[in-house]
């Protein structure tokens, strides 16, 4: 379905994976070997899609402000595809017999179902997701410069009481050239942790905008993680390196590598992560590796996967009308 389209990472609602929303699990049942990137809301998936930090975004029929993604002029709708969501879920602290409440929370999707509670309830506020609503609909508020790029994120319980989490920071003109005008990307990001302590990264990007290296803040020793990614000439992601850095020597630590077809789709992935007690330039190759290995067939679907934590080889087979097989080895 999408292998012609050489769609690498996917963009959707979702706090994390492996926390899935109905979207997520959309995505999932595609079957692709999709990199799935959750966003707390669907707007926050623009920017990043017309900067190709990520390949494409999915976005629910029933989402109510989904016209404003079919008419931008700057997106297209390429592919349409139907997923059964599972039922509503209604779910609260207090006990079960307890069938009036003061507050509902839910997301905007859901705004034409909530009519099927056999509950009532005073005010009705709509949050961003699942996570944000079972936080006592947590609201979350974003500043914006003078393009319309995310620069603060404040979280709280109402106008009154909101707390800064996120600042991001531009770069101007020759300083970072994609960190400026319309189609910018954050150069360095804090996350406050606490009102007194914060967590920096820093983000170096090529001339095309892709992301090609993060900087972590130092620890008390010193020591900071870094990041590396590397293209090819089609834009996709083919390797990742993860380093630990100090004032005398860069180690690496980790390394994922992904494998394409001729025709675009993955064939095999591999995720390669050193002996914390093993020592190595940065240039050098990885010390006692553990590798783990993903296989794909030319429909894109997982067929093998080695795990190396586990000594497990899993064996997938579709032996009719798609359905899966699943064998495991030692």
């Amino acid at each position: 379905m999408f292998a012609e389209q050489r769609i690498n990472k996917v963009g959707t609602l979702g706090n994390d994976v492996s926390d899935p929303t109905c979207s997520i699990l959309a995505v999932k049942s595609l079957n692709e070997p999709f990199t799935i990137v959750p966003f707390e809301e669907f707007e926050l998936i623009v920017d990043p899609l017309l900067a190709e930090d990520v390949d494409a975004m999915v976005v629910p029929g029933a989402y109510p402000h989904i016209a404003k993604f079919i008419m931008n002029d700057l997106l297209v709708v390429s592919n349409v595809f139907t997923f059964v969501i599972p039922s509503l879920v209604f779910g609260s602290k207090e006990p079960a017999a307890k069938m009036e409440y003061e507050t509902l929370y839910n997301h905007p999707a859901t705004n034409a179902l909530t009519n099927e509670i056999n509950a009532k309830w005073g005010n009705q506020v709509n949050v961003s997701s699942n996570s944000v609503a079972c936080l006592n609909g947590l609201m979350t508020k974003r500043n914006q410069n003078w393009a319309g790029h995310t620069v603060e994120v404040w979280q709280g319980s109402d106008e009154n009481n909101l707390v800064l989490m996120t600042e991001m920071i531009y770069g101007g003109e020759g300083a970072c050239p994609t960190c400026a005008g319309r189609g910018a990307n954050p150069r360095v990001i804090v996350k406050h942790v606490d009102d007194r302590a914060t967590r920096i990264t820093e983000n170096v990007y090529d001339w095309r905008g892709r992301l090609i290296e993060t900087f972590g803040e130092e620890d008390a020793n010193g020591q900071f993680v870094s990041t590396k990614n590397f293209y090819d000439n089609l834009g996709r992601t083919v390797k990742t390196e993860q380093f630990v850095n100090d004032a005398i020597e860069s180690r690496l630590v980790a390394r994922s590598e992904s494998f394409y077809t001729p025709r675009g789709s993955a064939w095999c992935q591999t995720q390669s992560a050193a002996d914390p007690a093993a020592t190595n330039s940065g240039a050098g190759e990885l010390v006692e590796t553990k590798k783990s290995q993903t296989w794909f067939d030319v429909k894109g679907r997982q067929i093998k996967s080695f795990s190396a934590c586990q000594c497990l080889t899993n064996v997938t087979t579709y032996p009719r009308f798609d359905n899966r097989v699943t064998f495991y080895e030692c």
